[in-house]
C-alpha cells in the first residue's frame, strides 16, 4: 500500500512539471464531470458478492497534456456506489437490512490518443476513503453503523472528446481494508466530462 501511495504522490508531482509549458501552449485546462455506475455494481466482502444498485459519481480536476497524443487528467471525485435492501418476515416479526457504499478520492487518469484523433483509451488510479454503511431493522430493535477505510481504485476506459465535451465507457474495481475486512467493489460506468 505505501508504495502506491508513493507512486501516485510522485506522479501527481511530475505532471506539475508539465504545468507551466501546457500554460505557454494554451492545452491544459480545468474540468467537471460526472458519471452513471449502472453495469452491475457488485460489493465484495467475507467471501459474499452483493448486487448494489445504481450508483453515480461527481469529479472535478485538471487536464495536463503530455503531447499531441496523450493527456494526463488529476481529479477529486466522490463516488456513491449505490445501496441494497432486503428483508424476510410476518405479521408478528420481521427483518429488514439496508447497506450502501460511497467513496471521496484522488484520481490519475492517463489518456492516449493513438491517432491524434478525438478517440482516446485511459486507464486510472485512484487512492481514497471508502465508507460502508449498514442498518438492520427487527420488530424488537433497530441497529445501524458505518466504517470507512482508505482504498484504491483501479480501471480502464474508451472514450471520445469533441470540443468541450469528453465522453467516456469504462470499468473500474476498487480494493480497501474496513475495519479489518477486505472488501472490493467492481462495476461498469458512462461518463460525461465538461472542459470549463
Amino acid at each position: 500500500m505505501k508504495s502506491i501511495i508513493c507512486f501516485f504522490l510522485l506522479s501527481i508531482f511530475s505532471m506539475t512539471c508539465y504545468a507551466d509549458d501546457n500554460e505557454q501552449r494554451n492545452e491544459g485546462n480545468w474540468y467537471v464531470g460526472g458519471a452513471y455506475h449502472g453495469g452491475f455494481p457488485k460489493l465484495k466482502a467475507l467471501g459474499a458478492s452483493l448486487d448494489l444498485g445504481v450508483g453515480y459519481s461527481f469529479n472535478g480536476g485538471y487536464t495536463f497534456s503530455v503531447s499531441d497524443k496523450s493527456k494526463i487528467d488529476i481529479d477529486a471525485e466522490y463516488f456513491d456506489m449505490g445501496d441494497a435492501s432486503g428483508g424476510n418476515g410476518s405479521e408478528y416479526y420481521y427483518v429488514n437490512a439496508t447497506i450502501d457504499a460511497s467513496s471521496y478520492s484522488l484520481n490519475l487518469k492517463p489518456r492516449y490518443l493513438p491517432n491524434g484523433s478525438g478517440w482516446f483509451v485511459g486507464g486510472l488510479l485512484g487512492l481514497g476513503n471508502y465508507q460502508l454503511g449498514a442498518s438492520l431493522e427487527s420488530s424488537y430493535e433497530s441497529v445501524s453503523g458505518e466504517e470507512s477505510g482508505l482504498g484504491t481504485s483501479l480501471g480502464v476506459e474508451l472514450g471520445y472528446e469533441a470540443n468541450n465535451f469528453i465522453g467516456s465507457v469504462g470499468y473500474r474495481y476498487m480494493m480497501s481494508s474496513i475495519d479489518d475486512v477486505s472488501t472490493d467493489f467492481s462495476t461498469f460506468y458512462v461518463g460525461v466530462r465538461y472542459k470549463i
